[in-house]
């Protein structure tokens, strides 16, 4: 092959990259640019694993930091909302101007012939009583465990659970006095609350001498009432509950109410 045929061929080559001319221009064709691109069998296997391995990973997270938070959230509210749905604190609260001239022995008596199942704190000394009533449904075995944590260290199922439809009841032989105190999870505020308590008492409203907040911030409503002939004061106290425990899960409106006997001076 001569130079001219070279020259020639490479010539032909030219022409056929270049389609179109305008105005002495010429433009190289570019339909080989427009062809879609199809990766080689293996390629497209790879990306689909890619692909699929992806839509796992992104389940597995989005289960793990969203789902499961949600339905562990959606769990609890339900174990609150069975709690509370049974028998309130108030229903079984023992009516303090019965017991005051009750002894320590006569009162887990009175307890046990009530079919109350009841946990014993440690006495310091034997003029002393604390008890805690157990709710009807829970064991002295489950809440003898729960107890023992302390009532800010439970969960919203766990305090609901030990808290609606229990009371701690206490009696103090040295300063005369006996107290009951729950939680009221019914009446929507501090101050009906305290009504419910001193209605579920019997305590008489003209025998009211004092209402108001105390130094520690708690509602109150205090009295008088005689028993057998000896004089006795009386105080209905309460306060939110979060203000006493630090619980999260529970009713904004959740209570803690006292009710305290002392015979007077």
């Amino acid at each position: 092959m001569n130079i001219e045929e070279i020259l020639h061929g490479q010539s032909a080559h030219l022409e056929r990259a270049y389609d179109t001319e305008h105005e002495g221009v010429r433009y190289l064709d570019g339909s080989a640019l427009k062809r879609p691109v199809q990766p080689a069998g293996p390629a497209l296997a790879f990306i689909g694993a890619v692909v699929a391995a992806g839509i796992v990973v992104g389940g597995l997270f989005v289960n793990a930091t969203v789902l499961e938070p949600m339905r562990a959230s959606e769990n609890a509210s339900s174990a609150v909302a069975r709690n509370l749905a049974k028998e309130p604190s108030i229903a079984s609260l023992p009516k303090l101007a019965e017991m005051a001239t009750l002894s320590n022995d006569e009162i887990k008596k009175a307890f046990d012939d009530a079919g109350y199942t009841y946990i014993a704190q440690s006495e310091e000394s034997d003029s002393d009583l604390t008890l805690y009533k157990l709710p009807a449904d829970t064991s002295s075995a489950a809440a003898s465990l729960m107890y023992l944590k302390g009532f800010s260290a439970l969960n919203a199922g766990e305090a609901s659970k030990l808290m609606n439809g229990g009371w701690l009841f206490s009696a103090d032989r040295t300063t005369n006095s006996m107290v009951v105190r729950y939680a009221d999870f019914a009446s929507g505020s501090v101050e009906a609350a305290v009504r419910s308590a001193i209605t579920a008492q019997g305590f008489e409203a003209d025998s009211v001498t004092d209402t108001g907040t105390d130094e520690a911030g708690n509602t109150f409503t205090e009295g008088e009432v005689s028993v057998e002939g000896t004089d006795y004061v009386w105080k209905v106290s309460g306060i939110q509950l979060s203000s006493a425990y630090d619980i999260a899960g529970l009713p904004e409106t959740s209570c803690y109410i006292g009710i305290r006997l002392t015979k007077a001076a």
